[in-house]
């Protein structure tokens, strides 16, 4: 089991919020001499918001959970800079969402905004409102199961990102300005659902982005000053891009030779739609 320091303050609340099983949980810890984190932050069905905490903090965390089938998660080891966050079943309850409690759930996660962060978020069931503005970014993963999560990037990412991974099952995800994030790719992978990815922001040179969708629509929001070039990998999609020419397989934007960053798309789908708009 791992030992808590000094600095971490822990709150367990006996009161119960919307019933008798519903409880609060808040935790927090100071940065200290902390140089980098790797987080992981767990949620199986709920509203999750994520985003910058305050200077000076490594992070604070403040849950409502149905205590008759999960339990809070706060675990951070000093030695190695792992962090998780969230909940996980209790007993032999496992994931399942069985009543409205568990929808009713909260987790409101900030993490430290000057520390070098490598991101792992699960979503179950529900909600995710994550906005990773702020954050040092060096990578970040989201898993989404069956949520509708919105993902923006508020700000530019100081440091540098190698991938932003987004991984959908039967969820519909909204994003905004991810090309903020500085992460030289940003992979997708959809299983049933629709998906809005927005590459605009502040990013430099060469962006390259991987997608891949099994059912439903992709959108793709791109910033106006940059050479897009698609290349489409397609079996029952419609496809009908404005302002590109077309060979074969690839779609290339008319300003992009002369484009000073540009984007690269490589797009995998089986049955659905893409869509391109510019920003």
């Amino acid at each position: 089991m791992t030992r808590w320091t000094a600095g971490a303050l822990f709150l367990l609340l006996a009161a119960p919020l919307h019933g008798q099983s519903m409880r609060e949980f808040q935790a927090s810890h100071r940065r200290g001499d902390a140089r980098a984190l790797s987080v992981h932050v767990q949620f199986s069905s709920g509203t999750l918001h994520l985003g910058a905490a305050r200077p000076g903090d490594l992070y604070r965390m403040r849950l409502a959970f149905d205590a008759q089938r999960f339990s809070p998660v706060a675990r951070y080891t000093a030695a190695d800079g792992h962090l998780t966050l969230g909940t996980s079943a209790a007993g032999d309850a496992g994931f399942r969402v069985v009543n409205r409690r568990q929808l009713a759930q909260q987790a409101s996660v900030m993490l430290a905004p000057d520390l070098p962060i490598a991101l792992e978020i699960d979503l179950g069931a529900g909600l995710g409102n994550i906005d990773l503005g702020g954050l040092q970014l060096t990578s970040a993963t989201i898993r989404s199961a069956a949520s509708r999560t919105s993902i923006s990037v508020s700000t530019p990412n100081p440091g540098r990102c190698t991938t932003l991974d987004l991984d959908a099952g039967a969820s519909e995800i909204t994003t905004d300005r991810l090309g903020n994030a500085r992460c030289a790719e940003i992979r997708f992978e959809g299983g049933v659902g629709k998906t809005t990815l927005d590459l605009s922001g502040q990013w430099n040179d060469v962006l390259r982005v991987r997608a891949q969708m099994a059912l439903g629509e992709l959108h793709l929001l791109l910033p106006k000053d940059a050479g897009v070039e698609i290349t489409l990998d397609r079996t029952l999609t419609t496809f009908r891009p404005i302002g590109f020419t077309r060979q074969g397989t690839t779609y290339t934007s008319t300003n992009f030779s002369g484009a000073r960053r540009t984007i690269h798309v490589d797009v995998s789908t089986a049955v659905g739609g893409v869509v391109t708009e510019w920003k």
